[in-house]
Formats: structure tokens, sequence, C-alpha cells
């Protein structure tokens, strides 16, 4: 379920910084409204900053007990199945497995992840683009090293975008997870386990596995950085979840943990170049499918609102590929447009868009020499105090018996149920 759609986005808040500090754009072709500072890559950065750092700014002045919007508990499906075999061939975009011909129907593993444990391409992976059941054919774009599987190369897949290089002991954790846990991890409530899992080290459970990788229900559990098979600085700040021994059965593991903030991202600009399928613009700079999976959206001229999904990004000609817009529209040298993730929602939630809004132009006031309206004033004598009364009144609380107007008896008494300034 999304948030309301009167929710604050990265592009808001960045409007609402441009705007005070006088540096929006408006574009004179079409409604002439403010919009991001798309024409200055300088000026869109500079926002960009400001907003992050309001963000944070937002976050490092929490109440005393910190945000309870902070804290989290995160479910973990377990999985229990891995298919693999060894190839009988294979090309640079294919492996075939002729052992399991006409066992699974087509596109079964598509969106899945193919990894090479073993032969040539050992370590490599790559996301299944398509799946031939006849053949048992995995189609992808290219193996992460580029090698090209052969009879000796030994495949596995997990259908499981969480489960990392096909091993079902290991889980990819949550992007705001930062490596903060706040309690004991277990199973899911009615999930009839009488057995408890235990926080250990990341060493204890290698050297476990380093004797023997059993299956059965889990017992140990433990978080580390995930460091990639084939190594890539955007992914290093990702933490994972291993556990011992590895599933035998599709359980649900839970535990509380503390969020953290990375930063928000979007990037835009004004088209060179359009087609049905394609927006060009020559001053990107980003590397080859950086905004794959990210949305553009149309934000003024030809396609204005329009929206789709790219699905490829080449950086030498700055081709954004996709299906086609969401109205049917060609863009062309009218069309602004903005690049974003999926989600791009600040993480403190909606009710917290005003605080969040005011830490923002604060930052802009301390940053920007131009301002000078009392903002940072405001957000730390008028909004942050009322985002504090906001969050002490998102606790649990114990109403009793509303029938009989006494003495409440409470039989128990959980965490954080008292309040104060």
């Amino acid at each position: 379920m999304s948030e309301p759609s009167s929710a604050l986005g990265f592009e808001d808040l960045i409007k609402a910084v441009a705007e005070e500090a006088g540096i929006a754009y408006y574009n004179t072709t079409s409604s002439g409204r403010a919009l991001i500072p798309v024409d200055d890559p300088h000026n869109l950065d500079l926002c960009k900053r400001i907003v992050n750092d309001g963000i944070r700014e937002f976050i490092a002045n929490a109440p005393l007990t910190g945000w309870r919007w902070m804290r989290r508990t995160h479910s973990q499906t377990l999985v229990a199945t891995t298919y693999s075999g060894t190839a009988s061939s294979g090309t640079a975009a294919t492996l075939v497995d002729s052992t399991y011909a006409d066992t699974y129907d087509d596109d079964f593993f598509n969106g899945y992840t193919l990894y090479i444990y073993g032969g040539t391409g050992k370590g490599e992976s790559a996301v299944i683009t398509d799946f031939t059941g006849l053949t048992c054919s995995f189609a992808f774009t290219a193996l992460s090293g580029a090698s090209t599987p052969d009879d000796t190369s030994q495949w596995r897949v997990v259908k499981s975008t969480s489960v990392i290089d096909a091993d079902r002991a290991r889980y990819i954790l949550p992007q705001h997870f930062g490596g903060l846990v706040d309690g004991p991890i277990y199973y899911e409530r009615d999930s009839n386990h009488s057995s408890h899992i235990v926080w250990r080290t990341p060493d204890f459970i290698d050297q476990r596995r380093a004797i023997n990788v059993s299956s059965g229900y889990p017992q140990f559990a433990a978080f580390r950085p995930y460091e990639p098979t084939t190594y890539a600085l955007t992914s290093t700040r990702r933490w994972e979840l291993i556990v011992d021994p590895q599933p035998s059965a599709v359980d649900v593991l839970q535990f509380p943990y503390t969020i953290y903030f990375d930063d928000m991202r979007l990037e835009g600009g004004i088209a060179t170049a359009g087609a049905a399928t394609t927006l060009t613009d020559t001053t990107r700079w980003e590397a080859n499918d950086y905004f794959n999976g990210w949305t553009l959206t149309i934000l003024d001229g030809t396609g204005r609102g329009e929206t789709a999904t790219i699905t490829d990004y080449v950086k030498a000609t700055g081709v954004l590929t996709f299906t086609a817009l969401s109205g049917g529209s060609t863009p062309n040298t009218t069309s602004v447009y903005k690049l974003e993730p999926a989600s791009n929602l600040h993480p403190a939630g909606f009710i917290f868009d005003s605080a969040i809004k005011s830490a923002c132009l604060a930052n802009a006031e301390i940053q920007v020499e131009e301002i000078n309206k009392g903002l940072v004033e405001k957000f730390y004598k008028i909004d942050l105090p009322n985002a504090h009364k906001l969050d002490m009144r998102s606790a649990p609380r114990t109403v009793g018996n509303m029938n009989y107007p006494g003495t409440i008896n409470r039989e128990r008494d959980f965490n954080d149920v008292t309040y104060g300034e």
C-alpha cells in the first residue's frame, strides 16, 4: 500500500529548496510553473545535497530515546529448494542443461539469478531474462565476469531475489539496514517451532559450514557486510543474513533493527533527442545501466506527465531506453524529464513531512547566503518539537476497560509505555 498522494517525495523537497534559493527552472515553452533546476547540473546537485543534509539533520536531532519510526522488524522468508545441475553446452548469453529438458515450464526461472558454482565461470552470475523449458535453456545478457559457460559449468538457481549466490543460507538485507540489530532473532509467530535461534558471529557460522553444510531448521544466525562475488563498489554498503543449518523448510525469521538513512537520488535534464522508445540526453555521464529500473517522468514539454521504466541506459550516447511512455508520446527537445529509483520517499513517513521540509529549508538557509528568513529558528523551535510529540504519540498504549472509570489494572507492561517531554 502506497503513501498518500500528497506525501513529499525527493522532487518536492528539491523544488522547495530551489524556490527559496531562487534557482528553480521555469520552462518558457510550456506551463511556466516552477520545476527542479534541470537546466543547471550545479544547482540541481546543490539542492540534492541540501535536502539529503536536511534529512540527516532531522534524524540526528532525535528524542533522548531515539526515533520510534526508525525501529523496524525484518521478516525474512527462508528458501528450502535449490535447482542445480551441470551445463551440457553454453554460449556467451545462454546455458543449456539437456538433463532437465522438458522438466520445467517456459519462463519458470525468469527474473531469478543463475549462479555458477563450479567449472568455467565459477563465481559468476547473471539475471535470467528467458527460460525455455523444452531444452532447459537459460538466457541472460552476459555472465558477470563475461565467461562463456561450457559442459564443465555447474549451475544453481534459487527462486528468490533475496538469496545470495543461490546459497539458501545467505540473504541480502534491506538497503536501509545499517548493521544495528535491537533484539533476538526468532521464528515467526504460530510457526510451531520449539527450537530457538541464537545470534552468533559470522566466523562461528563459517567454521561450521567449512566442516559440513547441513540442512535443517536454522539454529544460529549472523549478519555481516555483503561482499559480492564480483566486486562492485555500489554494493559494499549492503548487509547479509547468514543462517546455519541451511533451511530445509520454508519458514519466516524475524528480528528488530534500527534503519539508517543513506541518501535519496534523482537526476534530471532536458532531452537532446527522442523517439517512441528512447530519450536521449548527451550531457549524461553516469555508467552504463546506472538508470536501469528507474522511473522516467516527463515534467514538461512533449509527453508532460507521462512515465516509463528504464530498461537500458548507454553512457556513450546518453540514450535511455524504455518500452513506451504511458501516454504514447514521443519525447523531443522540449521534453524536460526526471529520473528516480522506484521508491523515492524520505524514510520518516508521511506524518513527518512538515518537519522534514523544514529541516531541508533550514539547511538551505545555512548553505545559501541569499536566504535569510529565520528558517533555522523555525525548524528548531517549532517543527522539530512538534515532530518529537508526533513520534511519542506513536508508542503502544494499553487502553484497559473502557466501561469502568476506576483504576485500570494492567496485567503486563511492554516497552516504552510512558510519556514525557
